[in-house]
């Protein structure tokens, strides 16, 4: 349920206050937004839901608040925002020859209507999946938008612990591990907490019933 999920994160906020009091109110036009990442064990746990869920609340709050996908051959975020995203992807975006500026990304985030929440989709074609390995595209990414008066930078991963997934945990200002009660789903997460652990990011934990 999206109203459980986003009540789940709304939880793990508020235990960190220090490192994720909001902006409102601020005359700073570009303070670096916070970044929250997001990992689980398994898919279908409902990370996907849940970082959509709350960057759609946080821009219906009035926050900037954009939802990255990295989750290359298995994204969903453009799916539960009812949009096709052909040709407007993260893999568009890293395809183009670099260093990018601000309108090279700029082409390829869209911008939600109803709530007004900004994303950029991934490309859902499972042949893309292992075509980005390393870091540099990411991070290139994150550089641009952290600095251009976004709050909120809500990043989606691939359900699984990768090289990227391990660097991006030192960029973000947040991880967020979702896992349920199952077997399956504890099975890596003692693995996947000792690298966030490694990492010196603030941790939180989202568990959505199953």
């Amino acid at each position: 349920d999206a109203g459980e999920l986003t009540q789940s994160i709304r939880r793990v906020m508020a235990d960190a206050p220090q490192r994720l009091k909001g902006t409102e109110g601020s005359t700073e036009r570009h303070k670096p937004a916070k970044t929250f990442l997001f990992l689980s064990t398994k898919g279908g746990i409902g990370k996907t839901t849940l970082v959509t869920a709350l960057g759609v609340t946080l821009a219906r709050t009035g926050r900037k608040t954009l939802v990255i996908d990295t989750a290359i051959g298995s994204g969903g975020v453009a799916n539960l925002l009812n949009n096709s995203a052909r040709g407007r992807t993260l893999v568009d975006l890293f395809e183009e020859p670099g260093p990018w500026t601000r309108d090279t990304v700029y082409q390829y985030i869209i911008r939600h209507e109803e709530s007004g929440l900004y994303y950029l989709p991934t490309h859902t074609d499972p042949i893309w999946s292992d075509q980005y390995p390393v870091i540099d595209p990411y991070k290139q990414l994150l550089e641009l938008v952290r600095a251009d008066g976004f709050e909120y930078i809500l990043v989606d991963t691939t359900s699984r612990l990768n090289m990227v997934n391990g660097d991006l945990m030192s960029l973000a200002d947040l991880v967020v591990l979702m896992c349920t009660q199952g077997m399956m789903s504890l099975n890596n997460l003692t693995e996947l907490y000792t690298a966030c652990i490694r990492s010196g990011e603030l941790l939180g934990f989202a568990l959505p019933r199953e």
